[in-house]
């Protein structure tokens, strides 16, 4: 009898577990940190304006500030997207690992989070980086692919690395990241297009590497792509004339209707996007429901011209105290048994 009482408890229990598991929501993002640098000079990288003695005076409060914002919009984030639990976190403009594990000692979301980061031969020493909630994603493997740069020149010039995370989600679903900034318009968008575009084809590369090993893989980019998803380098990455295994970009819905996570000279661009494998919506197990930009009141330039911009931590040279340039974005997902999920704004 006793036997028989604890095997219906370990039945009861198993379908419960299961059913909350299916009935819950869950949220991946990205987030630009504009510059989080620390304060002290390394002769390695061209971070000499981003200290105390720096044009930008760059000082040990004015860092314990941001990080403090930081924290606080990742937080708010999980409030607003009520009965949605936290799944990861994708960084750039990070200068180094000490820096997001600072941002893991904060009170809020990010404490005691799980890092992944690679110091990158970027020339300022920003890299990109993933966060992670320990109680549902088990890392398994996690690597950096370098992005050469090469343009009627000698030598080769590399650009941010790409982050490659491979682990096991809500204990059983297998699920990779690759989290990336592509370089920046800087010099005009068509001249240097072609740097986005070799972008593009090494992170294209890299999620060809993973699906060859395994095909109905559920593979999750995230980034600051300096580009919006009409241009020719995202087009490039979603589609490649080589291959036929086309990707869904989760944020068009989002671009079609004005929505954007950057705004310069009164234009709004959609540059922080999530893209993901069609194994998101068409297979069991975890699906992508909607993407959003999230753009709450506080995160905005409350007076004058730049009104409704992002509200940024300098304009300029002049510090204001405020988050970042760019607006975060996220990915809800759902746990699907069977059926096929429609994307979109929800």
């Amino acid at each position: 009898m006793r036997e028989l009482l604890l095997t219906l408890f370990i039945l009861v229990y198993t379908i419960a577990v299961g059913q909350r598991i299916r009935d819950q929501k869950y949220w991946v993002g990205f987030y630009n940190l504009e510059n989080l640098f620390d304060t002290k000079n390394d002769t390695l990288v061209r971070d000499n304006d981003r200290t105390p003695q720096g044009k930008y005076h760059w000082t040990l409060p004015r860092l314990e500030t941001k990080l403090q914002n930081i924290s606080q919009v990742v937080t708010q984030i999980n409030l607003e997207l009520k009965e949605t639990e936290w799944l990861g976190l994708g960084v750039c403009e990070v200068e180094n690992v000490e820096l997001l594990e600072a941002l893991t000692t904060k009170n809020g979301l990010l404490k005691n989070a799980g890092i992944i980061h690679f110091d990158s031969p970027d020339l300022r020493g920003i890299d990109v980086g993933f966060l992670y909630n320990q109680s549902l994603f088990r890392p398994t493997h996690f690597q950096k692919q370098k992005v050469p740069l090469l343009k009627d020149r000698a030598e080769i010039i590399y650009t941010r690395d790409l982050l490659i995370v491979s682990g096991i989600a809500l204990e059983s679903e297998r699920i990779h990241f690759i989290i990336t900034h592509w370089p920046s318009r800087s010099g005009g968008e068509k001249r240097s297009e072609w740097r986005r575009k070799t972008a593009s084809y090494y992170t294209r590369k890299a999620i060809d590497s993973l699906a060859s090993r395994e095909p109905e893989a559920k593979i999750i980019v995230m980034g600051d792509f300096n580009d919006d998803p009409v241009n020719e380098s995202i087009l490039q990455l979603i589609n490649p004339k080589a291959s036929n295994d086309s990707l869904i970009n989760f944020s068009n819905i989002s671009y079609r209707k004005g929505i954007g996570s950057i705004a310069h000279r009164d234009k709004w661009h959609l540059f922080d996007q999530i893209i993901g494998t069609k194994s998101l919506i068409d297979q069991p197990g975890l699906q992508a429901q909607s993407f959003g930009v999230y753009t709450s009141r506080y995160l905005q330039t409350s007076r004058g011209r730049y009104r409704g911009y992002p509200f940024r931590t300098y304009a300029g040279l002049q510090y204001q105290g405020g988050y970042s340039d760019h607006f975060p974005v996220v990915l809800k997902l759902i746990v699907k048994p069977t059926e096929t999920m429609e994307y979109g704004l929800k």
